[in-house]
Parts: C-alpha cells; structure tokens; sequence
C-alpha cells in the first residue's frame, strides 16, 4: 500500500483524542483525517470520508463503541477498526465486531505502532484478496468462489464448464469461450 492509510478517531475525552493522534503522527504510512467525539457524529463522518481505520474507544456518551463498530459493518466499504479504551472487559464482544486489536489505556506508542503494523498487514491482504481473479460456482445453492491461480483445468460440457481445482472439481455456468472472453490471456 504506497498511500498512507486514513485515520478516525472517536473517543468522547479530548485529550485521549489529541494524544492518539499525535502517537498516530509519529508512524509513517498513517494520516488522521477526522475525530469525533460521539457515535452519531462519528458514523456520518465516517460515512462521508471513508476512512481506513477507526480507533475507537468503547465508553461514550449516547451509542457506544461496539454498537457503532456494528454499524459501521454495514457499510459498503468498512473501515478497519480497532479499540482503544480503559476498560479490559469488552475484549470479547470487540472481536465479535471484526476489531483488528484491542488497546488499554492509556496507550503505549509501541504498542499502537505494532496495532497499525498489523492494520495495514490486514488491509493489504484484503486487496490482494479482492483483486484476485476467481470463477464462481453454485454448489448446493451456496456460490463458491475458486481463484484462477488454484484451477489445474477447465474442461468443457456443452453449456457448462467444468473446473478441476486443488479443491476437487465444480460445475460452472459459463461455457469455455464466455470464460476466455471474460479472462483474455489468463487461461492457459
């Protein structure tokens, strides 16, 4: 990722805010873009900027940071999130939202340097992952993604394909020649 990664950060105490960012300043590769004070302040900002990650505290005035995590799930692009907060109890139900890491306060710089060493580390492999090519099969009603890389060979049936991959084999619903249309060059 050779842009630096965006940066939200929610949390109700103002000094705890401006510290974070400041220890957010000082790691190359990660820029705060916005911070919030509350949940409902929080989401439309993030809603509108579309940050990479959100360092959240748990604890707020009105909704707080789980349920916000939960909501910002539903976003067509949601951002990364990880805790930070004073209070060791809500690790579980954290992990329960897909948070990254789960930081105590007050927070170490060491310590959020190796969380947003590990953010990016999981942001880079979802775009490796989405830019992956893949055919799709429908197997019981449920659609299986297979990557082109892990296909040994495509043998044609009529209107079908069928795809022989490290996984075993799948029935796809593009013929051949749709599939060499769709991946010019890439099926050999």
């Amino acid at each position: 990722m050779s842009k630096d990664l965006r940066v939200a950060i929610v949390d109700d105490e103002p000094l705890a805010a401006e510290r974070l960012a400041q220890l957010v300043a000082d790691v190359p590769g990660f820029q705060v873009v916005l911070q919030a004070a509350n949940a409902k302040e929080a989401y439309a900002m993030i809603e509108a900027q579309c940050p990479d990650l959100v360092l959240l505290d748990i604890s707020m005035p009105g909704e707080d940071g789980l349920t916000l995590a939960k909501r910002l799930q539903q976003l067509s692009r949601p951002p990364a999130v990880v805790f930070c907060t004073a209070f060791d109890q809500h690790a579980l139900q954290a992990f329960d939202v897909r948070a990254i890491d789960y930081l105590l306060k007050p927070i170490r710089r060491d310590r959020l340097r190796e969380s947003l060493l590990r953010v990016q580390q999981v942001l880079q492999a979802r775009v490796q992952e989405a830019t992956k090519a893949f055919v799709a099969a429908s197997v019981g009603g449920v659609i299986r993604r297979i990557a082109l890389e892990d296909i040994h060979y495509l043998q044609s049936d009529e209107k079908y394909t069928v795809a022989h991959h490290r996984g075993g084999e799948h029935v796809l619903d593009q013929t051949l020649k749709e599939l060499e249309a769709q991946f010019p060059g890439q099926l050999i």
